[in-house]
């Protein structure tokens, strides 16, 4: 799948254990073969740009940042999807794209480029956990819609999130082309480590103009929930039980590494 123009080191840095590390004196980029990505929506990964010791030097000007961009002409011309600016990227972080409409095609690649560096041995970054992937669209069946008043809440069972680094899914807050109630409750993400006697908030989602266009949602983990039995739930309260706005949630997925500690369904809804 890939075009590597550079070195690659394992010891370097300390991503993962299969990243890709360019540090060479030479171009410095990650090239994918061609790829039908007219079903894709997004594109996420880790990327580090410099290190903790004196072998890893940081860059130090913004040219010597990394640029995330696609092609449909076979590399002959190239285009803008993210800027990864040097000094936001001094620890290994997780980051994810929406795909701009003009790079869905039949024969679209994508490169991670250096543009300048200093030579070997200077300004090196390093790349882990590549993935392009379609988003829900939230009308297969398998979401979950909450649009009756009463308790809205999603709980999943124990999972095992001590390696894991990210949780992601999508969410559409309000449905239809009518803006959502601006009175609906914010929808609350949040763990727990006791076995729900008490619960944690992780994000709000509030409802807005544009929250009923839904959209794909990716958190990093905090290191206070990575444990082997840690609990997510979204939770919508209301003092009241009624809720003047629905909502949808599909296709969660905690990861990488994320082990339930029971077989079996992994959510609940309530």
């Amino acid at each position: 799948v890939w075009h590597l123009c550079g070195d690659i080191c394992t010891k370097l840095f300390s991503l993962m254990k299969d990243q890709h590390t360019d540090k060479g004196a030479g171009l410095r980029q990650l090239v994918t073969q061609d790829l039908d990505t007219e079903w894709a929506e997004f594109v996420q990964f880790y990327l580090r740009v410099g290190g903790d010791w004196a072998e890893c030097n940081h860059a130090d000007s913004r040219e010597e940042g990394v640029l995330l961009q696609y092609s449909n002409d076979g590399g002959i011309s190239w285009g803008l999807i993210a800027e990864m600016y040097f000094t936001d990227f001094t620890k290994p972080r997780f980051v994810h794209y929406e795909l701009p409409l003009a790079s869905k095609t039949p024969c679209t690649r994508f490169r991670w480029w250096q543009p300048l560096h200093s030579g070997e041995g200077y300004d090196q970054w390093a790349i882990d956990d590549v993935i392009i992937l379609k988003c829900g669209i939230m009308s297969s069946g398998n979401h979950l819609f909450f649009s009756e008043d009463g308790l809205r809440m999603l709980v999943t069972v124990d999972l095992d999130l001590s390696n894991a680094r990210f949780v992601q899914f999508f969410l559409r807050l309000g449905c239809g082309k009518a803006p959502p109630d601006p009175r609906s409750r914010p929808v609350l993400l949040q763990f727990s480590t006791d076995g729900s006697l008490s619960w944690e908030l992780l994000q709000e989602f509030h409802f807005s103009n544009s929250s009923n266009q839904g959209r794909l949602v990716a958190l990093e983990v905090p290191l206070r929930a990575r444990g082997p039995a840690t609990r997510l739930r979204w939770w919508q309260p209301s003092e009241t039980g009624h809720f003047p706005s629905p909502w949808v949630i599909d296709q969660v997925t905690p990861g990488p590494e994320a082990l339930a500690r029971h077989p079996g369904r992994h959510l609940r809804a309530v």
